[in-house]
């Protein structure tokens, strides 16, 4: 079976302190083993762009869930139309893509230096376990 990489790290675009990367993948497993169909990530995708929308700045996103503001922007937010390679690395259709601008000094460097290496989904949920499924 070949070895899958199912992380896509952070990306630096042209623009200073604009970075992309991908929030989910569909059929592939998260950080936690989790793994989303693609009408599932669409579905949180435009989700959650409606409550960015309608928060205006209540919520704005922190570091690692800390809850330390990341002074960053959100200049993009869609689902991958096709496949496409985001920094070298394949990216599934269906994918869940952000490109965010990066004001704080702080966040910018521990992204540059590779602290700081992808997007994460905040949430609650209810898990239930899937027959021969990943546990």
């Amino acid at each position: 079976m070949a070895q899958v990489d199912l992380t896509v790290t952070l990306q630096k675009t042209e623009r200073q302190g604009v970075f992309t990367g991908v929030v989910l993948q569909p059929d592939l497993p998260d950080a936690h083993g989790d793994v989303f169909a693609a009408d599932e990530i669409e579905r949180t995708c435009h989700d959650f762009m409606k409550d960015y929308a309608l928060a205006k700045g209540e919520c704005a996103p922190d570091v690692e869930h800390s809850g330390r503001d990341a002074g960053a922007e959100l200049l993009e937010n869609f689902c991958a139309p096709s496949d496409l390679t985001i920094g070298g690395k394949p990216v599934r259709a269906g994918a869940w893509v952000q490109t965010w601008k990066v004001n704080d000094p702080q966040t910018k460097a521990a992204i540059e230096d590779g602290r700081l290496t992808g997007l994460s989904l905040e949430g609650t949920g209810y898990r239930h376990p899937i027959p021969g499924g990943v546990q």
